[in-house]
């Protein structure tokens, strides 16, 4: 038991520090106001990122709203353990508690806790397993959020040597816990400085590290052997993107989107019609041949799905020659040119040339030699057997041979609908054979079932980006299935 609850504290590793200007080494001026702003971590167990937390901090009338969300699994000494966090705390201008609201799931269980503070202590209606139970966590004095802990030795004064003792309030086992805090220097290598705080909050002894114009550098548990890392917002987006694209266990939770009504019959669907709320403001919200999209008050749009646009009767609209020519060249991921991907592409063709034809048998090769895994190659085009890849490797493949074939095809990522789940984040692509057709190498769908709902194009980073703002923050509600 001892080694689960270590490792389970491991995870909630959201709580970094804000900090004032470094006076001299050891002299610390106090902190008089929170500086709003966002951060993104990366977490790291035993040198292999494993998750990442984001952290935002506002000013309101009353004190000040923390906002973090938190995703991430860890698997040592064949133990595995994983959880999601999204956690609103709402302070006093001192950091002390007034209200909170957590939603966690651990190892596939789900909680909510929902609270405020009173005289007598924190009264929680907790919500689990279809139940509902109230509790009242008696304390008295000041409680504080976990993500305001580290700064409590900042507004207080730092003082090298000196130990700060407060309660926190802990989501996991509903409960207060008493933490100390040791303030261990006032670090200075050159003209930079950085404050180095220890707290025993997992037990073992966490050190952090925060540079003196205020921003995180780091936190370090058992030696370095989980660590915390602020880095770039764009490279924590794309981690996010491709992560939920390969369908990493450690995202599942966090990305995925369940719906009241089910999709059923998924393989027979002709046309679907989608309501998505909490929509990005800046979301372009693409279609295609099959979709289309319209923007609604309070971020909701609608998406509507009609495969019956793609029967032989249906007119083709005209093509662009120079348009199509973006979608015939090369590109990063893509390596259509390269001599092993042009023999690829001959040996499953043959002698065919209608495009639709040679359109259906990349696809339909591409899906049953890859084998879709949790894993996604940057580049799965290879003289041997494929290996294991995600989705968007998947569409990688059939773009670099469909390319190779002369075939115009573009990469598009968005949801796909998967029976007793929801929308999960996937990959497909697009080819032009007379008309656009969506095409799924993962399912081996031609066209892909009207289920896919495209959110961007392209795998770019700047388009990898811009998924990341849809995953954790929307929902779904199907209105019309049609069969």
């Amino acid at each position: 038991m001892l080694l689960q609850r270590c490792l389970f504290f491991l995870f909630l590793l959201l709580q970094f520090i804000f900090s004032a200007p470094l006076v001299s080494a050891g002299s610390i001026a106090r902190m008089e106001k929170l500086p709003s702003g966002e951060h993104w971590f990366g977490i790291y167990f035993n040198g292999d990122r494993v998750g990442f937390s984001y952290l935002r901090v506002r000013e309101d009338k009353s004190g000040y709203e923390f906002y973090g969300e938190s995703v991430v699994k860890m698997n040592s000494f064949a133990f595995s353990r994983d959880a999601t966090f999204r956690e609103t705390y709402r302070t006093n201008s001192d950091l002390s508690l007034r209200s909170f609201s957590v939603h966690q799931i651990i190892d596939g269980t789900p909680m909510t806790l929902r609270g405020e503070a009173s005289p007598s202590g924190i009264r929680v209606l907790v919500e689990a397993k279809g139940t509902k139970k109230e509790k009242l966590l008696k304390h008295r004095g000041a409680l504080y959020p976990p993500m305001a802990m580290n700064i409590i030795p900042l507004i207080r004064g730092f003082e090298p040597g000196r130990v700060y003792r407060i309660s926190i309030l802990e989501s996991e086992d509903v409960k207060i816990k008493k933490i100390e805090i040791s303030a261990v220097a006032a670090e200075t290598s050159g003209t930079s400085g950085t404050i180095h705080l220890r707290n025993n909050q997992f037990l073992v002894d966490t050190d952090t590290w925060v540079a003196a114009d205020g921003t995180p550098l780091k936190e370090s548990v058992r030696d370095g052997l989980v660590e915390t890392l602020e880095e770039e917002e764009k490279s924590i987006r794309k981690f996010i993107s491709e992560s939920a694209l390969a369908r990493k266990d450690f995202i599942t939770d966090f990305s995925l989107i369940r719906t009241e009504k089910p999709v059923s019959g998924v393989t027979g669907l002709k046309g679907l019609t989608v309501e998505l709320s909490g929509v990005p403001d800046d979301a372009e919200l693409p279609e295609n041949s099959v979709q289309k999209t319209e923007r609604r008050e309070g971020g909701k749009a609608l998406f509507t799905i009609d495969n019956s646009l793609l029967s032989a009767s249906s007119p083709a609209p005209a093509g662009n020659p120079v348009a199509l020519d973006d979608y015939l060249r090369p590109a990063q991921g893509i390596p259509s040119d390269k001599p092993e991907t042009i023999a690829r592409k001959a040996a499953i063709v043959g002698t065919e040339k209608s495009p639709a034809k040679v359109m259906e048998k990349l696809v339909l090769w591409v899906a049953s030699q890859a084998k879709n895994a949790v894993s996604d190659g940057s580049s799965p085009v290879g003289t041997g057997p494929i290996g294991e890849v995600g989705s968007l490797a998947h569409a990688r493949l059939y773009a670099s041979l469909a390319r190779a074939g002369g075939i115009p095809t573009k990469l598009v990522s968005g949801l796909v609908y998967v029976p007793d789940k929801g929308f999960l984040y996937h990959s497909w692509a697009e080819s032009y054979v007379g008309k656009w057709i969506p095409v799924d190498p993962l399912f081996g769908e031609i066209p892909a079932n009207a289920t896919h709902l495209k959110l961007v194009e392209g795998d770019s980073e700047e388009a990898m980006v811009k998924l990341s703002k849809f995953i954790g923050n929307i929902q779904a509600k199907v209105l019309d299935q049609k069969y």
